[in-house]
């Protein structure tokens, strides 16, 4: 019998792990752990969380399927609120906040530049101002 039991569509199902294949699982990441020389840093945990409450909401999607039936909206919304909770709690850690910024605009003493300067300056004003309707390009001159 490759799926066991003596009725249709009795023992384990088809896709599904082995016990031997599980209890193997189970070992590998124990060793794993055990191994580990980082120790878990609160976002790891944070992280375990949320996935553990997004696996227990789709596990309930999939044993109503399974077992034919509406899947427990009450404890899947549970599940989903608590893992968008720690989602939430994390993404502080993991990206940056928008800050506002204040621009400056500083008086400029031209006066205190040479003419070959001032001549340099045009040059940098037109080239950074071609491209734009604005101002014409080349051959403009500081106002």
């Amino acid at each position: 019998m490759p799926r066991g039991g003596p009725g249709r569509g009795q023992g384990r199902k088809r896709g599904s792990k082995s016990r031997t294949t599980l209890e193997r699982e189970n070992a590998a990441l124990a060793e794993q752990l055990r191994t580990r020389k980082v120790s878990r840093t609160d976002l790891d945990v944070m992280l375990e969380i949320r996935d553990f409450w997004m696996g227990y909401a789709a596990t309930e999607q999939r044993e109503a399927a399974n077992q034919k039936r509406l899947p427990d909206l009450d404890k899947m919304a549970k599940a989903l609120d608590l893992a968008g909770t720690m989602a939430a709690k994390r993404a502080p850690f993991l990206h940056a906040k928008l800050s506002s910024v204040t621009v400056r605009e500083e008086e400029l003493d031209l006066t205190r530049l040479s003419d070959a300067e001032l001549s340099a300056l045009q040059l940098i004003r037109a080239k950074a101002a071609i491209g734009r309707s604005d101002h014409g390009g080349v051959g403009q001159t500081l106002q």
